[in-house]
């Protein structure tokens, strides 16, 4: 919607393409502090700023006149979103390790973040769809003060992060208590927890099996998001019909990713943490090479068929993750993989990104081969007992 707002103001695509490369690197470049700051003060304080945060810059995309308001609005994103990520999922699973450390963890963790990812799919979804449709509503009458159709989605969105934010910060509980400490001593701690986060992952080799899958897999998917699209276009032979088809589409991912999510206890008990996540990442490839050979419903269905496919994979491994995490680092640790994925994604935009409009067929293959090859890591004795982490307990300090 960011995009839409641009657009409408008569923004230059450079200039577009150019506050999003300024998001992008705020993010990187925030990602590991915020999980430092999460790990040191306490989940709720990175939860409830970085949605604040994400907030104003909603406000700030919807109302911008100028360059100077998209940058500031963009890298207040930025930030905002790396003090969120990973920090509810650290914070719920040190819940669950506090309040509830007899046998039975890791079926509680998939359940719960299986249950996270139903909602947060459903809510992406349903989203996607009131945004679209709110923006057409109030097109005819934009222009009142400054506003531009996309710019209520992005208030009213801006209304939902701030509410989920005074939501967190009186109704939650803010897990286990963290001791106050002064600012230069908050900065040293951060600092050493950022080490420590990164030394972790270095030097253990399950930590890194599991972070080279993730950067496979993000890597390989990357066909969905940037290529999709593209073909999509080319087969409706109008750009116009291809963006709606494509609203539709995204919407659908994410309700149909999270439905699946929902799947994750169950195949974990029936079938195993670790072969399940085998065998729908080898489906998930599967679908990716049939891409090329299908018409606009079979391109459709197989991208609907891949993400449901990886619905129920995040579910299933982070029992496993936060089994090798101790609570000092666990959103540290968090922030290293997202970084991870992050490093993926770009790489696969970068690869994919070259033969996208020209060579599809190779594309898909690319990415094929890319999710099939992020199951190599868990092939391996360490992850063999995946569906029962015996490292699983309360969290060390």
């Amino acid at each position: 919607m960011q995009v839409l707002v641009l657009v409408e103001r008569g923004v230059a695509p450079a200039e577009i393409g150019l506050f999003f490369a300024v998001l992008a690197l705020a993010a990187v470049l925030a990602e590991l502090p915020g999980g430092a700051v999460a790990d040191v003060h306490g989940q709720r304080v990175a939860f409830c700023v970085g949605h604040l945060l994400m907030g104003m810059a909603l406000v700030g995309f919807a109302l911008a006149q100028d360059q100077v308001g998209f940058v500031v609005a963009a890298v207040a994103l930025g930030v905002g979103r790396a003090l969120d990520s990973g920090a509810l999922e650290a914070w719920f699973v040190e819940e669950v390790l506090t309040s509830q450390v007899d046998a039975g963890e890791a079926g509680r963790l998939t359940l719960g973040l299986s249950n996270g990812s139903l909602v947060n799919g459903l809510a992406v979804a349903a989203g996607a769809v009131t945004g679209g449709g709110l923006a057409l509503l109030v097109a005819p009458v934009a222009g009142a003060g400054g506003l531009v159709g996309a710019s209520v989605p992005l208030l009213l969105g801006s209304a939902l992060l701030l509410g989920s934010a005074v939501l967190a910060a009186l109704r939650l509980g803010g897990g286990a208590p963290r001791p106050k400490v002064a600012l230069l001593a908050s900065l040293r701690q951060g600092a050493w927890t950022i080490r420590r986060s990164v030394a972790g992952v270095a030097v253990d080799p399950v930590l890194r099996r599991l972070l080279l899958r993730g950067f496979l897999a993000a890597a390989g998917l990357t066909v969905i998001h940037l290529a999709v699209p593209i073909r999509l276009e080319l087969l409706l032979g109008e750009a116009g019909t291809a963006a709606v088809v494509l609203g539709f589409l995204y919407a659908g991912l994410f309700a149909l990713q999270g439905l699946a999510a929902r799947c994750a206890p169950w195949l974990r008990h029936r079938v195993g943490a670790r072969t399940s996540v085998v065998g729908l990442s080898l489906f998930a490839a599967a679908c990716l090479a049939t891409l090329p050979w299908w018409g606009v419903t079979g391109l459709l269905v197989a991208a609907l068929l891949c993400f449901a496919a990886i619905g129920p994979v995040a579910p299933l491994l982070a029992p496993l993750l936060h089994s090798r995490v101790v609570r000092a680092q666990r959103t540290g640790v968090l922030s290293v993989a997202a970084l991870t994925r992050s490093g993926g994604t770009s790489a696969g935009s970068a690869l994919i990104g070259v033969f996208a409009a020209t060579a599809f067929p190779v594309v898909a293959l690319l990415g094929c081969g890319l999710v099939a090859a992020s199951v190599v890591p868990l092939l391996c004795r360490a992850i063999a007992d995946l569906s029962e982490p015996a490292g699983l307990g309360p969290p060390a300090g």
